[in-house]
Formats: structure tokens, sequence, C-alpha cells
């Protein structure tokens, strides 16, 4: 559950290298990423260059919520009749003058590279004035503007229900049609405005070890009231073949189950994805079913299993996967009921990673998404494919934030050069990149690589690092906007609740 990939790397005095199996062509750049300790950068991954086509296309941006969409749409005036005035201005908006006519007219708004929401429940509130009725309709880009709303003639202000594009691509352009009459419209702002579906979905948080909080439930009851949880994921300990402190956790669960704070078990490692690894995370499973049918008020499992930790997963991601699927499905199974499943935002961008999902559908329950990201606007598009997933109606989707101590990011970019202290060793058996305390010459064997430049990434982008009051405001956005989908499972926060505080 950390807030960034990384990966197993070694050392070899003062030098690091990469494993890189598999790559094939030699990239024109590479991008390291790292930390710094002292002020000195300490690598800790490579970003595997891209060399085939498993990455999706991109999606266009859905527009934001709680922000004027005016300003990102251009506009144009359509008619034969050329009865149409336009003008604009930040302070005015758009105000669309109509002469007297008979054919269709009037202005259509579009926005290259946005869409609506597709699949939420609400509205795109158009905000504004006029005294007569105006036309508001939605088409695609290039189909012919309406002659004549579905909807009818309307005053502004005014409102399109999302039924109108919930069941397309949200590529849609908004088209105002003029009266046949002389009428004026002024357009001051656009705004989408989200349903809340059903009841407040909750808050989640982890718990991954329980033993300071065993001696005194109510304390752990307290804190989670106070951050508004009522669903929390423990991991626990196992010794021996049984759970270790079984009567504490037993009475642990109780009193927060008392409390109506659901408790869920938390099991999590990147081995799992492997043979080795499955056949430990299903005895563990075995014995955490037995734990639960033995009385205590433990509702379900969550699996953490991040196959992309591995260094062989750069090698072949499809394998990975299929690994990672094959676990799922079998804990399923042992444990006798679905589970749930915590992702990477960018599983379903990966092709190999949907079709693990897919392939997984009757074994889950749930879906954590870990969509890492302090600014609501960010998260809210990490979140919205997942909402659309076909499969959401049906399996609920939680948004996970962090809130735990990150340290700040850096991200290198090294290019192909003469000269460099990065190369790409092909020497070997396999594939490495390695970074050298000094620089070295380019060899056919060796690709060398040179600094070009360097970002810095800083945690307040990843982590709320505990800003309590920043994290509250989140929330309630996110509780407002993301419940406008029914398959929004609520939120889960990392790093939530902690003994010290």
């Amino acid at each position: 559950m950390s807030a960034f990939t990384s990966a197993a790397f070694a050392s070899e005095g003062n030098e690091w290298f990469f494993p890189m199996p598999g790559l094939a062509a030699t990239p024109e750049r590479l991008v390291v990423i790292g930390v710094k300790e002292n002020g000195l950068f300490k690598p800790t991954e490579v970003v595997r260059p891209q060399e085939d086509g498993s990455k999706r296309p991109a999606r266009p941006a859905s527009f934001p919520f709680e922000a004027n969409l005016l300003p990102l749409l251009d506009h144009r005036i359509f008619g034969v009749e050329e009865r149409v005035q336009l003008s604009s201005s930040d302070a005015a908006g758009v105000v669309i003058r109509c002469s007297r006519g008979y054919r269709p007219a009037g202005v259509v708004f579009s926005a290259a590279g946005y869409r609506l929401p597709p699949g939420m429940r609400g509205a795109l509130r158009v905000e504004g004035q006029s005294p007569a009725g105006f036309g508001l309709a939605l088409a695609a880009p290039g189909e012919d503007a309406p002659d004549g709303p579905s909807g009818g003639m309307q005053v502004l202000p005014a409102s399109i229900p999302s039924a109108a594009w919930r069941n397309t691509d949200g590529v849609r352009n908004l088209v105002v049609t003029c009266p046949q009459g002389d009428a004026t419209a002024t357009i001051s702002g656009l705004h989408l405005v989200p349903d809340s579906v059903g009841d407040h979905r909750g808050t989640a948080s982890w718990i991954w070890d329980p033993r300071p909080w065993l001696a005194d439930p109510g304390r752990l009851v307290d804190e989670a009231r106070r951050a508004g949880v009522d669903r929390l994921y423990l991991q626990l300990r196992i010794k021996d073949g049984q759970v270790e402190d079984a009567d504490q956790v037993v009475r642990l669960i109780d009193r927060l189950a008392r409390a109506d704070i659901a408790v869920h078990a938390v099991e999590g490692d990147a081995a799992m994805a492997t043979p080795a690894g499955r056949a430990h995370a299903l005895d563990r499973a075995g014995i955490l079913q037995r734990f639960k049918q033995a009385g205590p008020a433990l509702g379900s499992f969550q699996y953490d299993i991040e196959p992309y930790l591995r260094p062989e997963y750069a090698a072949d991601r499809a394998a990975g996967w299929r690994e990672w699927a094959v676990t799922v499905k079998a804990l399923s199974q042992v444990l006798g009921e679905p589970i749930e499943v915590v992702v990477p935002f960018w599983m379903l961008d990966d092709a190999a990673g949907d079709q693990a999902l897919e392939s997984v559908r009757g074994s889950i329950r749930a879906i954590a998404v870990m969509a890492y990201r302090t600014d609501p606007a960010i998260i809210e598009q990490i979140a919205q494919p997942w909402l659309n997933w076909r499969g959401a109606d049906a399996i609920p989707v939680g948004i996970a934030l962090e809130n735990g101590t990150v340290p700040d990011e850096y991200h290198r970019t090294y290019i192909r050069a003469s000269r460099g202290e990065v190369l790409l060793d092909r020497s070997g058996d396999s594939v490495a990149v390695r970074i050298l305390p000094e620089q070295v010459s380019d060899s056919k064997a060796k690709p060398v690589f040179s600094l070009s430049h360097e970002v810095e990434v800083n945690s307040s982008r990843i982590s709320f690092m505990n800003a309590r009051q920043t994290l509250a405001e989140a929330q309630r956005r996110l509780e407002r906007t993301l419940s406008a989908w029914p398959g929004f499972g609520g939120l889960l926060v990392h790093e939530l609740l902690r003994p010290g505080q």
C-alpha cells in the first residue's frame, strides 16, 4: 500500500543497477526515479520505456466539477439566414442576439479534448438569462444542429439531464438554438451538477498492526468515530497456524462492531502473484477463514497484491497480471466468498490489467483504487474510468487516498550521449541499467546516457501528509461529486488512524 511504486534493486560499491529484462530496443531516453538523502540522489527505480501497444489510448479528460466550464469552450455561429450575432467577455459571459427568422440558427459550444462525464447522474446546468425560450441540446461533433431540441424551448437558467449523454462516450457539443422571433440570451456559466445517488458511502481506513489498540478497544472506537470511519481493514498476525492474540483481537472486533464500525481482514504481498507466494497466501487464507467461522464479527477479506512491484513484471506484464488473477480466484475459492482487491489507478489503461480484472469478476466483491493524489479534480479524473467500468454497478469501487508520510520524489531524465554516467548494459545474459560514479564512453553493448534534467515531485501531490483540514475538505468534495455514480463505494484513507495521535 505504498504511495508510489518501487522495485527491487542492488548496489555494487558506489554503483547502482536496476534489472531491465527483455528490453529489446535501445531507447533515446531513460527516466530514473529516486529520493534524496542528505542532498544526495538515491535511485529507487527506472521507468521502463514503452515498447508495445499494451497501454490503451488516452481518454479525453472529463469536464471538471465545481468549476465554470464556459471558459473551456469555443463557440461558433450556425444558420443560413445569418441572423445571429455573438459577443463574449469575462464579465458578462456569452451574449447571443437572434433576429427574426424561420430556419435553424444559433450557437455551437465545443471543447476539444474534453467530454461530459459518462455514467454520472446529474445535469449540465446552463446559467444565464433569456426573456424568450431558446433551445438547448447536445450533439456529437460533426452532427448537424437539431431543428428543434427534444426538450422544447426553454428560458434560462435551465438544465440538461445527464440522461442525454450517460450512455454515450460523453463527447458532445452544446447547441443553443434561437427562437423564430427577436431574442437575446446571456449565458454566464456552465456547471456540472451531480445527483447524490443513494446514501452516504462511508469512509474506511487500515490498521496494519492492531497490537497498540488491543488493550483499549474503546480508544480505537473513539478515534474512528472522530475521523468519520465506519469500516476498518485489520491485518491480523498469524503464528503457528493461528491468529496471534486471538482473544484480544476478537474483543477488539466485537467492540468495533457494536459501534457500527465494520471490520474486514486485509492481506497483501507482491509475491502472492507467484506460485510459491500463492501457496503461502492460501495457507493464511484458510487460517483466517477458520478464525472468522469461530465467531468474531469479521466481515470479508481484502487483498493488496501488486505484481508490478516484482522485477520480473517488467519483462512480461501480461504474465504478472495472469498470476494475479490466478491468485485472486484461488483465494476466493478457499475463503468461500468473493474478495475485495486493491488495484493501481492505471490498471484499466493496461490491456493485460484490464483483461485480468475482467477474468476475476466473479471472484471479487469490491475494488479499492489507489488514487494517491491530493487535488480533488485529479482524483475525480482518476476515479471516473473505474466508476464507469462495466462491472461497477454490481461491484462497488472505492477510491483510496494517502495520508501517510511520503518523501519527495525526483525524476531524472537521461538522454543518449557519447559520454555519460548511466549505461544500458547488454554485455551479460540479462539487461540492466547501471548508474556509475563517473562518466564513461558510449559503446554498442553498453549504450550511454547523460543527465538532461531533474523534476521534483512534491509529496504533497501524493499524500495529504496528515493535514487534516485539507483532507476533510477534499473528502467532502469527493463524496459530493463521486456519489453521482451508483458504483461509488466510498473513500478509503491510508494512515488515518494512528496510535500516537
